[in-house]
């Protein structure tokens, strides 16, 4: 099933460099999961999505190369979003389902980047969306699935429309936060380096790529689910001990790590950070990409009590949201040419091209090929990480909408070749869910099953449940 384009005015946005980077990446697609209790017919399903479509622009838009290969959304000649209706099974019939659609790529050439999967039952049903980080975060996804919700508790709900979601530049960051020069010369010799050495990618070398990367790799995930007692009483510990959930969980899988595969020095992690509330103007609840992230140093010790590794997590992220570094990730990325993205991927990824692929010659050689892309990939993006974490934290939405019930909301984000494991977590009706995922090449299945008991020993021993 697929449903009918609405027919808007033209909307054309240029895309930009924290955008753009997601293009061509075989590894950029996030779902979010919603269970729903109660009968979601097709009927139903359809009709909310039309009127979500038509509240969000970025939901009418596919992606357009120009003839100078700068990259565009536009709401021109766009085709349905499909939507896929499967018989429910089972409780973890999901997780499969995403795991399956990790490695089919959305035609965003011609498609809005979304795909909607209703894994049905008559009483209880998941709604997988699928999205690219191209148009969207996980927030994002959260209040598109907010509004469908709603669509489908009052299918005659009138539609308020928004306005396209606004453009991140540097009016955007407060004028205290200052430019680094040091920064700001080094991306204009890329960019000077970059215009003499500029290659272009199409759409056959990114099938190319897209098909070599999953016959390489395999993503997997699994998924914990507490309870509202649990969640209650885990949020309640955390406030006791001074620190968020957010750091608690941090915290809790770099001792399950630890005890896994030993203690290290230093275990390099990630973290997602919202900016919807953190630039000049806020932004509403809109549909799109409005992240990035901060990268601390954790230590661990055998020595050390869990409470004190989770307040020193929390110390070590609260200095770097304190200085504000997210702000000059941003201002990095508005310098830099959007077209030098598509070069980054193929540059890491091109040598993974078997022969016998179409465009294994220009990828495999390019990838080798000594010059600017090569140096920033080598400079600037060999480093590695323990681990990523995308917490939605808790989503404040109503728990029924007419005759359905927001049963939990799960995240799930599929990790990079440099990061061994992500965490997606989310609570909603006030129960948490995590969905950890990561890359069965690059650690071992019973690595990531003893990391997963370790994990809910943690819990159960220091918050007090299983």
């Amino acid at each position: 099933m697929s449903i009918t384009n609405i027919q808007p005015k033209v909307y054309k946005k240029k895309l930009q460099f924290q955008e753009r980077r997601y293009y061509r990446a075989p590894n950029s697609t996030i779902f979010l999961i919603v269970r729903i209790k109660g009968d979601v017919s097709e009927s139903l399903l359809k009709n909310a999505v039309l009127k979500a479509q038509e509240r969000h622009v970025l939901l009418r838009v596919r992606v357009m190369l120009d003839n100078n290969f700068d990259a565009w959304f536009t709401t021109e000649n766009v085709k349905d979003i499909p939507i896929e209706i499967v018989k429910r099974t089972g409780d973890d019939q999901w997780i499969q389902i995403s795991l399956r659609e990790f490695s089919i790529p959305l035609d965003y050439s011609n498609r809005p980047p979304i795909k909607f999967i209703l894994v049905y039952s008559k009483n209880i049903s998941e709604l997988i969306i699928k999205s690219n980080h191209i148009c969207t975060d996980g927030l994002g996804m959260a209040y598109l699935a907010r509004d469908i919700l709603e669509f489908l508790g009052n299918p005659n709900k009138k539609v308020e429309i928004l306005p396209p979601p606004p453009i991140i530049n540097r009016d955007s960051i407060p004028s205290t936060i200052s430019d680094n020069f040091f920064v700001t010369k080094t991306v204009q010799w890329f960019n000077k380096k970059w215009e003499k050495q500029k290659v272009f990618f199409d759409e056959e070398d990114y099938i190319n790529l897209n098909d070599a990367y999953w016959q390489r790799y395999t993503n997997r995930s699994f998924f914990i689910e507490l309870s509202e007692t649990e969640t209650s009483k885990l949020v309640s510990r955390c406030r006791q001990e001074g620190v968020t959930v957010n750091t608690l969980l941090i915290a809790a899988f770099i001792r399950a790590q630890s005890i896994a595969k030993g203690f290290v020095k230093k275990q390099n992690g990630g973290f997602a950070v919202n900016l919807r509330d953190r630039l000049v103007d806020p932004i509403d609840q809109f549909y799109g990409f409005f992240a990035t992230g901060l990268f601390p140093t954790f230590k661990d010790s055998p020595n050390r009590s869990f409470w004190s590794l989770a307040r020193d997590t929390h110390r070590r992220i609260r200095k770097k949201m304190d200085r504000k570094v997210y702000y000059h990730n941003l201002l990095r990325f508005f310098s830099i040419q959007p077209t030098m993205t598509d070069a980054l991927i193929m540059k890491m990824y091109g040598k993974i091209i078997p022969e016998g692929y179409s465009r294994y010659e220009k990828l495999s050689s390019y990838s080798r090929k000594k010059d600017i892309i090569r140096f920033i990939v080598n400079r600037f993006m060999s480093k590695t990480f323990s681990f990523g974490v995308t917490n939605l934290g808790r989503l404040d939405f109503p728990r029924n909408y007419g005759d359905f019930e927001l049963d939990r909301i799960f995240l799930s984000v599929h990790t990079a070749l440099n990061t061994e494991v992500i965490i997606g977590g989310a609570t909603a009706s006030g129960k948490l869910s995590l969905v950890i995922s990561y890359i069965e090449n690059t650690i071992d299945d019973e690595v990531m099953y003893k990391i997963k008991e370790n994990m809910l020993d943690i819990l159960n021993k220091e918050i007090g449940f299983k």
